[in-house]
């Protein structure tokens, strides 16, 4: 039997003489083991949960953490002893309203009928309740595919290292009206302007309570609240517990598999959000100044749509050269840019910002002093500390990488003004471009030249070993100007480009080095013979013996190049092209139709004969048959189907027009 689970219950009266159905469909609930506290909103609602807030806020003496311990210990008896379970004081009330109304159906009762008016007041206050408690949980769900993902022996990597850091041009140093700002203690106004500037209901840390419950009861606890984020920014630390994060991975394919299948989330308990909220709010009216130009995102008054525009004039100037002196634009993708930035980078990039020393002990204080814990399926795994990265999740995070990425731009700036590096020039007396920043991903600009592609090479590795960056080459791309030779845009690539099997390389390698991303399939064939020790990408066995297995007849000496089968010349043009098409078993045969372009009339009635002819144009029937239309009848006669040859020569309407 079909739906043998589902269950169907009738619901008591409210505002009708009706008695509404149920359906439950039923399966068995999730068992999510032991889930960490979470604040719930709907205690809010009873009279007495602020008494038991004040209370037990009162035994934590000024200390916020031991303060909210005793809340989250006085909340759970409060909800098992006082609240009760939402559901369960439902159905009961449910009964109960049932019950009466049954009696009330035999019999007329006055206190009966008060009881039943008392009760339903209960009730509505309960299915208030019940839809506060379902409008807090409405955030989706992350982590629905549960511990289906296939398991790996894969690990967290959280590992630092020292380098030294190389020479490179100065950034932009913060305006002293701006230090003096960014460095002072912050009013109690100053930092419950932030609080309320932050969603209500976002996901919370692991202390489980969220920003309504710092909202709803901030006259009893804002003070200590105010006075831990003042002494935060005054000290450049706070209580490390403040600080500890859950992660939730979410996943970022259909089947996720691997670790790095997943993105994962910080949940930062709301006063350590509040402390980079109130940075932020000071920091950002700045950014304007601080940050250059090339970076459009994240910025007020600035749009990613301004570089996109200029990217677009770019890529048009870049179609009508004609010389043969070409520019390549290469589009990189900066891998889990957030997870690996060393935070010896970050400290060094505040100093060299002007930041004042305070801020930046709190900035790394609140990078370094965490513990994580990640939330799998509900439950909270053994926590452990990271080494480095940013936190995904926290609103100050986009700025401080922003500040990162302004590093690179002045490390290529400085390359460009010394003339190492040859950027893109707009005809005309435009500018020269060497970048664009869109928020993580990067585009480069250069002269399609062997020595200005290994002088970028070389300077993104000069900056990935500093700033524990690395760019993803399977997501990173290049384009280049119709002034490049065809013997150096048409190299077929080693890694990228399909030719063995079915797909790249790339696919069948953990990561491809970066020394090899520009690779090309004739550097490897050398007199004939593949010679795989180049190769700085480790290979597995079995790609190698593929690999090697490949009998190549070319000529070593040429540069590899794409051929079309399809002509004798291996050049593609659209005449081949549709010349193949024609030759196919399935392909187009106009050969009936040929008269119609030979006809002295103007071309746009020919295109409509051969539309005609070939059944394409919008008929009732053509509509119905691309799911546009409802109804195959001809609208004028109302007798058979509506196609062309009916439109024009069976229809009585209209061929009597």
């Amino acid at each position: 039997m079909k739906f043998s689970e589902a269950i169907v219950e009738v619901l008591s009266r409210r505002h009708s003489d009706h008695n509404p159905l149920l359906l439950r469909c039923g399966g068995y609930p999730f068992r999510r083991g032991d889930r960490p506290f979470q604040f719930e909103a709907a205690w809010c609602t009873h009279e007495g949960y602020v008494e038991v807030v004040r209370k037990a806020w009162e035994r934590g003496n000024g200390d916020v953490a031991k303060s909210l311990d005793y809340v989250r210990q006085d909340s759970m008896v409060f909800n098992k002893e006082v609240f009760g379970n939402i559901h369960t004081r439902k159905k009961a009330l449910e009964s109960r309203l049932r019950g009466i109304e049954r009696t009330l159906e035999r019999v007329d009762s006055l206190r009966l009928l008060h009881n039943y008016h008392a009760t339903l007041r209960e009730y509505e206050l309960t299915l208030f309740q019940e839809e506060t408690l379902w409008f807090q949980k409405s955030r989706e769900d992350w982590i629905r595919f549960g511990n289906t993902a296939k398991e790996r022996e894969d690990t967290w990597a959280f590992l630092g290292f020292g380098v030294s850091t190389p020479l490179i041009p100065h950034l932009l140093r913060l305006p002293a009206s701006l230090i003096s700002q960014l460095g002072e203690a912050p009013t109690m106004e100053e930092v419950h302007s932030a609080l309320l500037s932050m969603p209500s209901y976002k996901a919370p840390g692991p202390d489980g309570f969220q920003a309504f419950f710092y909202k709803m009861y901030w006259d009893q606890i804002g003070s200590e609240i105010w006075k831990l984020v003042r002494d935060a920014f005054v000290t450049g630390s706070f209580d490390p517990q403040i600080s500890n994060i859950l992660v939730t991975l979410i996943p970022k394919c259909e089947d996720p598999k691997r670790l790095k299948d997943f993105r994962p989330i910080s949940l930062c308990n709301v006063i350590h959000k509040l402390i980079s909220k109130v940075l932020v709010i000071r920091l950002r009216p700045w950014l304007n100044e601080l940050v250059s130009p090339l970076q459009t995102s994240f910025i007020s008054g600035r749009s990613p749509v301004d570089n996109a525009i200029v990217l677009q004039e770019i890529i048009h100037s870049m179609k009508k050269l004609r010389k043969m002196k070409g520019n390549v634009v290469y589009k990189l993708d900066i891998e889990k840019a957030y997870d690996k930035v060393e935070w010896s980078f970050m400290e060094q990039v505040l100093n060299e910002f002007g930041f004042p020393p305070n801020i930046v002990r709190l900035v790394m204080h609140s990078l370094s002093s965490p513990s994580i814990s990640v939330l799998w399926n509900g439950k909270k795994t053994s926590p452990f500390f990271p080494k480095r990265g940013l936190r995904q999740g926290d609103s100050l995070s986009p700025y401080l990488f922003m500040l990162c990425l302004e590093k690179l731009g002045a490390m290529i700036t400085g390359a460009v003004q010394e003339g190492r590096w040859e950027p893109f020039r707009l005809p005309h007396g435009g500018p020269s471009i060497s970048l664009l920043f869109f928020a993580d991903d990067i585009l480069l600009f250069v002269q399609a030249k062997p020595s200005q592609v290994r002088f970028m090479v070389g300077l993104l590795e000069r900056f990935s070993a500093v700033s524990g960056l690395h760019f993803n080459p399977e997501k990173s791309k290049g384009h280049v100007s119709v002034g490049v030779p065809p013997q150096v845009a048409g190299h077929v690539r080693f890694w990228y480009d399909v030719w063995l099997g079915n797909s790249a390389l790339c696919l069948d390698v953990p990561y491809v080095h970066f020394r090899d991303v520009n690779l090309q399939v004739c550097e490897v064939l050398q007199q004939g013979k593949w010679n795989l020790d180049i190769l700085h990408t480790p290979i597995p066995d079995t790609l190698r013996q593929r690999i090697e297995g490949l009998s190549m007849t070319l000529h070593h000496s040429l540069p590899d190049v794409w051929v079309w089968n399809g002509a004798l010349s291996g050049r593609y043009t659209a005449y081949e092209g549709y010349k193949w098409l024609l030759a196919r078993e399935d392909g187009i045969h106009d050969s009936v139709w040929g008269w119609i372009w030979r006809l002295k009339i103007p071309e746009n009635l020919k295109f409509f004969l051969w539309q005609l002819a070939h059944e394409c144009i919008p008929s009732a029937q053509f509509l119905v048959s691309r799911h546009m239309g409802l109804d195959t009848l001809c609208q004028c006669c109302h007798q058979t189907v509506e196609d062309a040859f009916h439109i024009f020569f069976g229809c009585d309407v209209t061929v009597s027009l």
